[in-house]
């Protein structure tokens, strides 16, 4: 009896060590459960927290990609700007060529007709025998002055022409007044 006694004692030490765990386990259960049912408006105020931060940022994402589309129409634009300024730059630059090509030529011809003997002057009935002009070098600005002195005498000998004549134009060019015909 004794070992059945001391086995009895045992199994009821077990029992109550078991009943002290799984009261201890219904107190920690309690709790935890007493802290989620404290926590649980910190919890949902979180929850929400999270999902307005969740709104915003989807909407922070649909600005950013308006942006970015924008942002890359503004660059195809600017591109196909660069590329027609491009274009028109190859195209001026051509034509800025062509026309030193054409300067070249014009400032060679005219230094060849500068330093070219002048052919002589043919005879005519009244001279009998040929004259020749020597040859001089002329400087651009000496040809300017020489045609500026040309259309300045040509507009002179109008002017006094224009003078002599007076509005009524009874000069006949010969420098006499032509007289007025007589009554009859």
């Amino acid at each position: 009896m004794t070992e059945f006694a001391t086995m009895v004692r045992q199994d009821t030490d077990k029992i109550y060590r078991r009943l002290d765990d799984v009261q201890d386990d219904r107190l920690l259960m309690s709790g935890r459960l007493n802290m989620l049912h404290r926590d649980r408006s910190a919890y949902a105020r979180t929850t929400l927290l999270m999902e307005r931060e969740a709104r915003l940022s989807r909407k922070a994402w649909g600005w950013s990609m308006d942006a970015s589309d924008t942002a890359h129409s503004d660059v195809r634009v600017l591109r196909t700007t660069v590329l027609a300024q491009q274009t028109e730059i190859a195209a001026l630059r051509a034509a800025d060529r062509a026309r030193q090509a054409q300067l070249v030529e014009t400032l060679r011809l005219m230094s060849t007709l500068q330093t070219q003997k002048m052919a002589p002057k043919r005879t005519t009935k009244s001279t009998l025998a040929t004259t020749t002009t020597p040859t001089t070098s002329v400087t651009d600005e000496q040809l300017k002055r020489l045609i500026d002195q040309g259309v300045a005498n040509a507009l002179a000998a109008r002017d006094a022409d224009r003078s002599r004549n007076g509005e009524d134009s009874h000069d006949s060019g010969t420098g006499i007044r032509r007289q007025a015909p007589f009554a009859r």
